[in-house]
């Protein structure tokens, strides 16, 4: 909220008077009244414009208070001079296996709306982390996928012990049509520590929707939730 008195005098801003603001007020309050934009402050005080988000209503002390919406997210982009990375997906529920037949078992599935990644060089950033349950004759496999495509793939992995594993991924657009993509997981209790993946997938069409997601599949011999996913994220990066 900002409150100033229409004689002149006092302002403020959320119950304080920010710093730089002119203390004769005629021509700010001219301002708010016809163009419904105020600046808040001078240089180095408060750069984003604020917008009157109401009528403003005369208190008990003869000050206008005028209703101030957030600025929008065109206004913070122009001020930063950037886009800052967009958080897209927070995974938090713990999911496994579900069958034992080395099918691929769903893991964490999101679908990245069409013109997610508009631009060359858009692209997204994927962690996710679990557990392995030991097993001396059950093999483990974990897959991430990408417009149905698996663009990732461990094999089928025999884990000699219970451990944890992580997966970090980066999905970056190159054309219309094209993505290149770099994956990584780390594991402890299988022949190798780091299972690495990069490439290219064509044939796209990233205007429309294109599922993301990881599954785990595991051997006749295992057991539902011997592969389980703990946590996950995905995030937004632009262009540089």
């Amino acid at each position: 909220m900002v409150a100033f008195n229409p004689f002149g005098g006092f302002v403020g801003f959320n119950g304080q008077t920010p710093p730089g603001v002119p203390m004769d007020l005629t021509a700010f309050r001219r301002q708010v009244m016809t163009d419904g934009q105020l600046l808040i402050g001078q240089t180095g005080s408060d750069p984003l414009p604020k917008t009157v988000s109401g009528a403003g209503t005369l208190d008990k002390n003869g000050v206008l208070v005028v209703p101030i919406a957030d600025p929008t997210q065109a206004q913070v982009i122009a001020a930063l001079g950037y886009t800052p990375p967009q958080p897209l997906f927070d995974d938090f529920a713990t999911v496994g296996n579900t069958t034992t037949s080395g099918a691929d078992d769903d893991l964490y599935s999101h679908v990245i709306a069409g013109g997610t990644l508009a631009v060359n060089g858009d692209k997204l950033e994927i962690k996710q982390g679990g557990a392995f349950i030991l097993s001396a004759t059950s093999t483990r496999k974990i897959k991430l996928w990408f417009g149905g495509t698996a663009i990732f793939d461990t094999g089928a992995l025999t884990v000699s012990l219970s451990a944890a594993w992580t997966l970090k991924a980066t999905i970056m657009r190159e054309s219309a049509t094209a993505i290149k993509y770099m994956v990584e997981l780390n594991t402890e209790g299988a022949s190798l520590a780091v299972y690495t993946g990069t490439g290219e997938l064509t044939s796209l069409t990233l205007s429309s929707n294109n599922t993301l997601k990881s599954t785990g599949a595991v051997s006749a011999t295992g057991a539902a939730n011997d592969i389980t996913a703990l946590l996950g994220s995905i995030i937004k990066v632009p262009a540089a």
